[in-house]
Parts: structure tokens; sequence; C-alpha cells
């Protein structure tokens, strides 16, 4: 499992870091998601949308970066813009750049400067977070730091997973204890599994449901299940269900019918 990937997935477990890393309580209640951009051919794997009481929150497109990428701002506005003519979402928006380290950004293009004075892009280095003893974020270090010995972070892992444990229900307790021990399995790979989780007290890969989603997911594509879960998470970034029946190529219908019911879920 690469480290980016780590990464999304940390946001997604844990959607809180954005209002953390941007120092704004007004995002609270968002959700993670990706969500398709044909005119890409890919899916964009860093948007925040509001909870559905909170209709004028707007959107934030993120992108995550721990190497030099002279074409990270390129990407991130591209994808927000093919997004915004394709969904037409009736939100504001911002973007989101977060990088592990200052040293890693050359700088804006010049043609995006003003949507960064205008307060539109916004910039996240790492390393020169303010010390907020959260949860996300020293995960987010953890995952991000460049450590030769795992030995070198042994104890700060233990105490994080106790962190966990003793401040977040069960069932959000076992996803990110996950989440760290994937981390571990990926920072190491000179090491063999048995040996970091010797080491860490890791539980086995295959049992976590970080493993058992990635093997369900290819399942799911393309069937009307699968499709349908998406209708929430589109209703939920300003689209209006004739938008997400033609995109999602089903029936107006079954849309309609989905938002309702996600609609009296949340009365």
């Amino acid at each position: 499992m690469k480290s980016d990937s780590l990464f999304y997935q940390i946001f997604q477990k844990l959607p809180e870091l954005l209002g953390q890393l941007l120092g704004d309580d007004s995002t609270d209640g968002y959700s993670f998601t990706s969500i398709e951009v044909k005119g890409l051919a890919r899916r964009i794997d860093g948007l925040f949308v509001p909870p559905l009481e909170k209709p004028l929150q707007p959107l934030y497109f993120a992108e995550i970066q721990f190497q030099t990428d002279e074409k990270l701002y390129e990407r991130l506005f591209t994808e927000t813009f093919l997004y915004l003519g394709q969904y037409q979402p009736q939100k504001f928006w911002y973007c989101v750049a977060v990088w592990g380290s200052q040293n890693l950004d050359k700088g804006i293009p010049r043609h995006y400067q003003q949507q960064h004075e205008a307060g539109l892009l916004k910039i996240v280095y790492l390393d020169q977070l303010p010390d907020r003893p959260t949860i996300g974020i020293n995960l987010l270090r953890l995952v991000k730091a460049p450590i030769k010995d795992p030995l070198e972070i042994r104890e700060e892992v233990i105490q994080l997973r106790q962190t966990v444990q003793n401040s977040l229900s069960p069932s959000k307790t076992r996803e990110i204890i996950e989440l760290i021990d994937n981390a571990i399995l990926c920072k190491f790979p000179q090491l063999t599994q048995e040996e970091l989780r010797k080491m860490f007290d890791l539980v086995e890969i295959q049992q976590t449901r970080v493993y058992q989603d990635a093997k369900l997911e290819g399942k799911l594509e393309g069937k009307l299940e699968g499709k349908l879960e998406a209708v929430p998470v589109l209703y939920q970034a300003g689209i209006s269900a004739e938008i997400i029946a033609q995109k999602l190529a089903i029936d107006l219908t079954l849309v309609q019918q989905t938002i309702k019911q996600l609609i009296n879920n949340n009365n």
C-alpha cells in the first residue's frame, strides 16, 4: 500500500483533519470522498463535502504531496474546474494543497497566484504546523516521517495507539488502529510483515478492514448497488438528482428515491 493512498484513507476516516489543518472549525461534519472526472479519465481522490444540514458550506478540493511536484497546482485546478463544469454544484469552493514540507513547494504558477491572493487556494505545510496534539495530525506526521530504523518510532506508535484506544469509540478505534498498522507495514518494506508485527504488535494484514474493502471494491464496480452508494455523496456535493442520474447512467426515479431516503434518515 503506497503512502499517498494511506493519507487519503486517513482523511476518509478522520475528515475533521481538514479543519485542524486549516484552523477552521466551520468544516465540522464534512466527509471526504473521491469522484469521477470523465474529462481526465480518472477520479478526484480529495473532495471534502459538507453535511446535508449545512447546504451553504463550500466544497474543498485537496491534493497531498510528499515529493517535489511542479504540476501539483496545475492538476489541482484542472480537476477542480472540470468537476465544476461537469457537475455544476451550487456551492462556493476552495482548493487545498497539502505538502509534506515547505521545501517541496517550488512556488505557485503565476496564473494561479490571483486565486491564492483571493483565498481560493489554501496551502498547508505539515512541517510548519503549530503543535496540535490531535490523533489525525500525529498520524499524518507518522506516515510522512522519513525513518530508517523502526525502533526510532516504536514508543511513538505505542503511545499513539493507546491515545486512540482511550479517545475513540470501539468501531472508530479499530479503523484507526488498522491505519496505524498499515502505515508501519508501508514504511518499512525491507522488513517482513512478521518482523514488523512482532516489533509493533500489529494485526494480520489479511484481517484488516482495509484489506477486505480492497477485495470487495472490484466486485461492486459497475453494479447498480455500487452506483446507488455514490448518490448520497454526489447529492451532498450540491449536485442535482437529474445530473446524478445522467452521470451515473441510472434511472432518475431510483436517484430521487435514494435522496428521499437519505433526507428522511437525517431528519
